[in-house]
């Protein structure tokens, strides 16, 4: 008789047949087989089915099954049948291995490509970084040159330089702190700071700071504040951060005779904040990518743009650690509009509405 059971000694379950069932319940699924099979106990006496010269055993270690389980070809099945069998599954084995090649060999190529346009990236970002810390850092040792050697003919002159200095410093200033934040943002160490705050001040502190910046200088940049904004959970620091790398990136890409536009309006029970340009545009196959670190737009390297390429991707890990979204709208040639989407605070002690915008109306232009 054969046993077999599972489960522990509290409450185990057994499964018990005699060589005669297990003949008549197995033998239909064998004889369909162009394989004999036949089992025997640990010291070679059959269990059940015809044992067969030549066969292959299974050991109870391979198998798990309490008997040892022999496999051989059926002494009904023709040479020729054999034969067949054979090559069958010779070519079977062949065929899997050349797959199993194909297949490693198709992994480790994606794997260098990978590796090889990553270090393409870093080496660009680098070389962007350097270039783009130079620009300031030469200004700067130029016109402190000029303010030591006592070169300055006037104090007009003298005050212009001291502006330009400032601007200059600032401008450094913000790269690196732009650099670090990113850092901090992928080890996943940067602290947010979430508290209800209402969007339209927000932007409209970021806007004017930004028109004393010198890539706004002539240009005008529209700032429309509609009232009935929710207020939203935000970081203040980071989401001023986002709004003020869209304008840079709005000030860049365009001439700088057009026009930028900054709308902060509600949207069901969200607030969007759009920054509109008349710039160079996102092709659409490039929408998606240009939200990964180290990527920029093939139309801004053409035109020799400068530029790192971590300011989308920032604003990008920025808005979706406020739970909100980017959207993109973009036609080659002739603009974008990027839109940072969030969702309304969950304090309901925070004025809905809008209190600033009784002080900047509807719009505040340059």
């Amino acid at each position: 008789m054969l046993a077999v059971w599972v489960g522990g000694p509290e409450r185990p379950v057994a499964w018990l047949a005699t060589a005669g069932e297990l003949d008549a319940w197995l033998s239909p699924a064998w004889s369909a087989q162009p394989w004999g099979v036949w089992a025997s106990d640990p010291e070679g006496q059959p269990l059940f089915g015809t044992p067969i010269a030549g066969s292959v055993s299974l050991l109870p270690a391979d198998t798990r099954l309490p008997f040892i389980l022999n496999v051989a070809a059926a002494a009904d099945v023709a040479p020729a049948e054999r034969t067949r069998l054979r090559r069958r599954v010779l070519v079977s084995g062949l065929l899997g291995a050349f797959a199993l090649m194909l297949a490693a060999a198709y992994g480790a190529y994606r794997a260098t490509s990978r590796e090889l346009a990553l270090a393409r990236q870093q080496t660009d970002f680098v070389s962007a970084v350097s270039h783009e810390f130079r620009t300031p850092l030469t200004s700067m040792r130029h016109l402190l040159d000029l303010l030591a050697s006592r070169g300055v003919p006037s104090e007009e002159r003298r005050a212009q330089y001291y502006e330009l200095l400032t601007d200059e410093t600032e401008r450094l200033h913000r790269m690196v702190e732009n650099l670090l934040s990113f850092g901090r943002i992928e080890a996943g160490a940067y602290a947010w700071r979430l508290a209800p705050a209402e969007p339209g001040r927000l932007v409209h502190a970021v806007v004017e700071d930004f028109r004393r910046d010198p890539l706004a200088k002539g240009r005008s940049i529209l700032c429309e504040i509609h009232e009935g904004l929710p207020p939203v959970d935000a970081d203040r620091e980071s989401l001023s951060r986002c709004v003020w790398n869209l304008l840079e990136n709005a000030a860049k890409y365009s001439e700088a005779a057009t026009e930028i536009r900054v709308v902060a309006r509600r949207a069901g029970a969200a607030a969007h904040i759009g920054i509109t340009d008349h710039g160079i545009g996102v092709s659409p196959r490039e929408r998606e990518r240009i939200f990964q670190k180290f990527v920029r737009g093939a139309d801004a390297r053409r035109a020799g743009i400068r530029g790192v390429g971590i300011g989308l991707a920032m604003v990008d890990q920025i808005v979706r650690a406020h739970h909100g979204r980017v959207d993109v709208e973009s036609t080659p040639g002739q603009g974008s509009t990027f839109t940072i989407v969030l969702p309304a605070s969950r304090d309901s002690q925070l004025n809905p509405t809008l209190t600033a915008g009784s002080e900047l109306g509807r719009r505040s232009a340059i």
